[in-house]
């Protein structure tokens, strides 16, 4: 534990435990000083990373672009959350709908059923929704 010349604590790495802090102040231009006792205490870390709880599927690519008879998601890293997906004609109507699992790297839609056009791909967590515009073509 270090502190910088601005007064900045720093601890890149704190070990769990109960540790003591004296803070020493002085009123500019007096001799009294006065001392403030606190104590810190640090416990092991049981929560995931922030990041982890905001967005669970922040990297994703869609591909092909446009679509053809299918379309597939592939998340940069595992789903730590379930993930719900639905598909959306341009009236709003809803043609997919799809849970997909924790731990999905890649999920394919078959859209060979459906007729050319746009449509709507919605991604949604517990912490958010994702709308993204796809096109079909053929």
């Amino acid at each position: 534990m270090t502190l910088s010349t601005a007064g900045k604590l720093q601890w890149p790495s704190p070990t769990a435990g109960t540790y003591p802090i004296t803070i020493r102040a002085q009123v500019m231009s007096d001799t009294l000083f006065a001392d403030q006792k606190f104590t810190l205490v640090i416990e092991s870390d049981t929560t995931a990373d922030v990041s982890e709880d905001v967005e669970a599927f922040t990297s994703y690519r869609i591909y092909p672009v446009p679509a053809g008879n299918s379309i597939t998601l592939e998340f940069a890293q595992p789903l730590r959350r379930e993930l719900a997906a639905s598909l959306s004609d341009a009236t709003g109507c809803r043609v997919h709908d799809r849970l997909i699992s924790v731990g999905t790297t890649t999920y394919t839609f078959d859209t060979s059923a459906l007729s050319q056009g746009m449509f709507v791909l919605m991604l949604e967590d517990t912490q958010a929704t994702h709308y993204v515009p796809v096109l079909i073509r053929r």
